[in-house]
């Protein structure tokens, strides 16, 4: 019995020290801390998938694409930034280099570079998200590991040259518009925001509203040249429809010069510039 008993306490110790081993190993598994960052330092960003390569820079608080110096998508820009600062690893996936089974392959992998002053910030890889969805697969500079992060960071990172560009092609402040000129061949429609005298008589209710209230002497009104007054309602939609226009996409390889003369265009004017929209 004493033997037995013996063999007994060698084998509990052995499964003891294994498990010890064993938990001790994955206890002090550190995962990596992806390098500091500042993305208000950020100038440069480089988006690498396969042949396609999509390289951003900052000018004065505005991103462009480059080479073509295109305005980007600040919104989707700044979403870049954003989810690259918040870059956080959560758990340790595989490590067996196995990259094709999680986009992070060659072909399919999004590599993410960002830049201060042409010194790497950070640099990672995205692969695609995890079945969670609250996760994705990615590489972090050269460890050859694959990690969670969390977070859906492929719709981020996975844009071409068309959904980067800025869209918008027309702004104005629709209260600053002073003046509207609508041209079409030979005719030709002048409008301008005037200041006339208001109603000195306003319906009682009206009057009602506030007793302290001092009925003020003028109001804008849109006229003609002659002094004809025009719908109201139809010159605020009007200006509301172009004061934020976007286009869908752009017709690249042409310019203005070489499109004939535009067969209609309108002509928004304030104290400080024209905005012109002109159809061909």
């Amino acid at each position: 019995m004493k033997k037995e008993f013996l063999i007994l306490l060698v084998i509990i110790a052995g499964l003891l020290a294994y498990l010890f081993l064993r938990d001790d190993d994955q206890t002090h598994f550190q995962l990596p801390e992806p390098a500091a960052m500042d993305s208000a330092m950020t100038d440069r960003i480089q988006v690498v998938q396969g042949s396609r390569t999509i390289e951003l820079a900052r000018k004065d608080d505005h991103w462009f694409i480059q080479p073509q110096d295109f305005p980007a998508d600040g919104t989707r820009v700044k979403n870049m930034l954003n989810a690259a600062a918040d870059l956080t690893i959560t758990a340790l996936v595989s490590q067996s280099a196995n990259y094709e089974r999680y986009d992070l392959g060659e072909d399919k992998k999004i590599t993410v570079k960002l830049f201060a002053r042409n010194d790497l910030q950070r640099e990672f890889a995205v692969g695609r998200a995890a079945p969670t969805y609250q996760h994705t697969f990615i590489r972090v500079g050269q460890d050859a590991n694959i990690y969670h992060a969390k977070g859906s960071l492929q719709n981020t990172f996975d844009q071409d040259l068309e959904n980067l560009r800025d869209k918008v092609v027309l702004t104005f402040e629709t209260a600053a518009v002073t003046g509207i000129e609508v041209k079409k061949g030979d005719r030709r429609l002048v409008m301008a925001r005037n200041q006339v005298p208001a109603d000195q008589n306003p319906p009682a209710e009206e009057k009602a509203q506030s007793d302290s209230e001092q009925a003020p002497q003028t109001k804008a009104v849109w006229q003609r040249a002659d002094g004809a007054e025009v719908d109201q309602a139809a010159v605020e939609r009007l200006l509301n429809s172009f004061a934020r226009l976007q286009c869908d996409g752009f017709a690249d390889g042409k310019n203005k010069d070489d499109l004939a003369a535009p067969a209609w265009q309108l002509v928004f004017k304030t104290d400080q510039a024209e905005h012109t929209f002109a159809v061909h």
